[in-house]
C-alpha cells in the first residue's frame, strides 16, 4: 500500500463556517487518496447550510451522516464504521490541517507497521490556561486525565487531532459507548497500546485548532464516572495493597475536588472566582441561587460516581472479558 486510502472522519455539531474551513483545508492537502466522511449532529438550520456547501464540492468522495444528538463515542464509532480507509483520520470542525498533514501521518504509519495511532502536532489558538495545552495528555491517579506541556511525554492525543490505523482500531472493537460524553479517545488509546501498538508523536503532523463558544456537551454526563470506569477497565487492582491504595487516593481526590467547589466564604478555602464574588458581594438572590445550584450538581455527581463503583466494576469486568474472548478470536467484531 504505497498510497492508502485515508478516510478523514469529521464531527461537527452547529458549525457550519467551521466546517466549511476544515474541508477546505482537508482538501487543499497535497495527499488526494482520501474519502470524507462526516457525522453531521446540527440543529436544522446549519445542516442545511452544511448539505448546501457539501453539493458545492467539486470532490465526491463524500459520506455524509445525518443524525440525532448522540455521545461523542457513538457518533465516532458510527462515522467509523461507515468509512473504508486502511487509515482514518480523526478531526473536529474547529481544526485546519496543514497542507502536508496528511502526506506526513501517513509516511508515518508506513515507516512501521506496528504503529496503532499518530498524534498530530496540535496548536491551540484562543484557549486560555491549561486548555492551551488541549489535545496531548497522560492518565494520572485512578484514571485522572491529566494535560502534559511536552507532547513528547503524551499517552493520549485528542480525537481532533489523532490518526488510527483501522487494523487496530478494528482489533479493539472501535469505541466503547459508555463514553458517550468524553475520554473515549482514552480508552481507544489504552486499548491498542494493551493490543501491543505503539502510539506515537509525530511533530510533522501540523493541525491547528481554533478556540469556538459554541460546544456540545451531551446531557447528563459525569465525567467522574467515566473516570473510574477506565480505571477500572485498564487498571483494575489486581490484590487488597492496590486496591487500599485506589480507596485511599480516591478519597483525596474526592477532598480536593470539594474544596474546589465550596466558595471561599463558606470552607475557607480557595474556591473559582465566580462562585466566590457572588458569596462575597452579597449578588441578588437568583444568581445566589443559581450559583447554588451549579454547585449542589456538581457536588452530587462527584458523589454518586463514588455510589455507583461496583457497577463500574461489574462494566469494566464485563468490557475485560469481552476484550479477551476478542483476543481468542471467540468474540466477533
Amino acid at each position: 500500500m504505497n498510497n492508502p486510502l485515508v478516510s478523514v472522519v469529521i464531527i461537527t455539531r452547529n458549525r457550519a463556517k467551521g466546517l466549511r474551513r476544515c474541508i477546505k483545508s482537508i482538501l487543499n492537502n497535497t495527499y488526494k487518496d482520501i474519502e470524507l466522511v462526516i457525522f453531521d449532529n446540527s440543529s436544522p438550520e446549519p445542516m442545511k447550510r452544511n448539505e448546501e456547501f457539501l453539493s458545492s464540492l467539486e470532490f465526491e468522495n463524500i459520506k455524509y451522516i445525518k443524525s440525532s444528538p448522540k455521545g461523542f463515542a457513538e457518533m465516532r464509532q458510527i462515522a467509523i464504521e461507515n468509512s473504508e480507509g486502511e487509515i482514518i483520520m480523526s478531526i473536529d470542525d474547529d481544526c485546519v490541517a496543514e497542507k502536508d498533514a496528511i502526506v506526513q501521518m501517513v509516511r508515518c504509519f508506513m515507516s512501521d507497521g506496528s504503529i496503532g495511532i499518530v498524534g498530530a502536532n496540535k496548536t491551540n489558538i484562543g484557549f486560555t490556561g491549561k486548555n492551551k495545552l488541549k489535545g496531548r495528555a497522560k492518565i494520572g491517579v485512578n484514571g485522572r486525565y491529566e494535560l502534559v506541556q511536552d507532547p513528547q511525554d503524551a499517552e493520549i492525543f485528542g480525537n481532533d487531532s489523532m490518526s488510527i490505523r483501522r487494523e487496530a482500531f478494528d482489533k479493539v472493537g472501535g469505541y466503547d459507548p459508555f463514553f458517550s460524553g468524553g475520554l473515549e479517545e482514552a480508552d481507544l488509546t489504552l486499548s491498542i497500546k494493551e493490543e501491543g501498538y505503539k502510539i506515537v508523536y509525530e511533530p510533522s503532523v501540523k493541525i491547528t485548532h481554533f478556540y469556538t463558544p459554541t460546544r456540545f456537551r451531551p446531557p447528563g454526563r459525569n465525567m467522574e464516572m467515566h473516570r473510574l470506569y477506565l480505571f477500572f477497565k485498564h487498571y483494575m487492582p489486581s490484590n487488597i495493597t492496590d486496591w487500599v491504595k485506589f480507596f485511599s487516593s480516591e478519597l483525596k481526590l474526592l477532598v480536593q475536588d470539594i474544596n474546589r467547589l465550596i466558595p471561599k466564604s463558606v470552607s475557607g478555602k480557595r474556591s473559582t472566582e465566580a462562585h466566590t464574588n457572588v458569596y462575597r458581594n452579597g449578588r441578588n438572590f437568583f444568581e445566589y441561587l443559581k450559583v447554588s445550584y451549579s454547585i449542589f450538581r456538581k457536588l452530587s455527581k462527584l458523589i454518586i460516581a463514588r455510589m455507583v463503583i461496583p457497577y463500574l466494576i461489574y462494566r469494566a469486568c464485563k468490557a475485560r472479558s469481552q476484550n479477551e474472548k476478542r483476543q481468542h478470536g471467540d468474540l466477533k467484531v
